[in-house]
């Protein structure tokens, strides 16, 4: 948008600059008077054909940032189809590990939201609570599950998720 208006600008002053340079030449002005005038036009010229390309790149960008966006979102959706019963199988998995544990429907929300990497402050925005009580319960749940941290009690689940075959094959 910015670069819009400078160009717009920038052509207003091009056909005025010209526009009295014409004007000059017909009414028989001096040459300095014309030399001084025509560096201008050159200058304002130059500056509205740099602005120009600019917004022309600009906009080839947001639009292909707007193609890739749109294949991603695709893309998306294909993988959230291919993988929903998928999904549907972990997140029942990890639900019954959770009250295996003893969780209560509250503390399993917050596990789920642990799980997915929200942090406590987010946690306690999501389900209207303080940041202190999202803690709190992140702790309890810890404890129920016999974990010492938020990265070992996500690791548990997620270990088993990316689990490789040959693991060493994998880092050689």
């Amino acid at each position: 948008m910015r670069y819009r208006i400078i160009v717009i600008i920038l052509g207003v002053l091009l056909i005025f600059s010209f526009w009295d340079i014409y004007d000059d030449l017909y009414l028989g002005f001096d040459f300095s008077h014309l030399f001084v005038e025509s560096l201008f036009f050159i200058f304002i010229g130059w500056l509205f054909i740099f602005f120009f390309k600019t917004l022309l790149n600009q906009t080839r960008s947001i639009e292909k940032l707007k193609s890739d966006n749109k294949a991603l979102k695709e893309k998306s959706k294909y993988w959230k189809i291919k993988t929903s019963k998928i999904r549907s199988n972990i997140r029942n998995d990890i639900e019954n590990q959770l009250k295996e544990w003893g969780l209560t429907e509250t503390e399993i929300t917050v596990a789920f939201l642990v799980i997915r990497g929200y942090s406590f402050m987010q946690i306690a925005n999501l389900l209207k609570k303080s940041e202190r009580t999202a803690r709190q319960q992140a702790i309890e749940i810890y404890k129920k599950s016999g974990f010492n941290s938020r990265a070992e009690f996500t690791a548990f689940f997620l270990e088993s998720i990316f689990e490789l075959e040959d693991e060493e094959a994998f880092f050689d």
